[in-house]
């Protein structure tokens, strides 16, 4: 789809629901970007970084939220849970401690409690 101006607030939100869905399905590729993106979608940098400021969030910051939340999601499966490295590596963080920084930035805890405290919240509920 090409979109070429956009000044109303409706093709605004057609281009970040457009933008988040390709996101949502490369979140693995590690050439993800604010100019991967527009590129893809044939605007500028400057008209996919204005339409995302409508939803108080920058394209990167929306990509790194929805990796987080993937990787926090494999974090809760009660088993062949993924190692810290391996969440990492998939879900294209520079190394472990920086994912490790940005998971306890938007979660409050670090990979190792979360994973620690779903496991004895499962363990609670059957228990009951």
């Amino acid at each position: 789809m090409i979109v070429q101006e956009l000044g109303d607030g409706a093709l605004q939100a057609a281009l970040v629901q457009l933008a988040m869905g390709i996101a949502d399905s490369r979140l693995t590729d590690p050439d993800l970007s604010t100019t991967a993106l527009a590129r893809e979608l044939r605007v500028s940098v400057r008209t996919l970084q204005r339409a995302f400021a409508a939803t108080e969030t920058s394209v990167t910051a929306y990509i790194r939220h929805q990796r987080l939340e993937r990787a926090r999601i494999e974090l809760a499966a009660p088993c062949n849970r993924p190692t810290i490295a391996d969440l990492a590596a998939h879900w294209q963080f520079a190394d472990s401690s920086h994912f490790i920084r940005a998971f306890k930035k938007q979660y409050g805890q670090t990979p190792t409690q979360y994973a620690r405290t779903v496991s004895e919240t499962r363990i609670n509920a059957s228990s009951t």
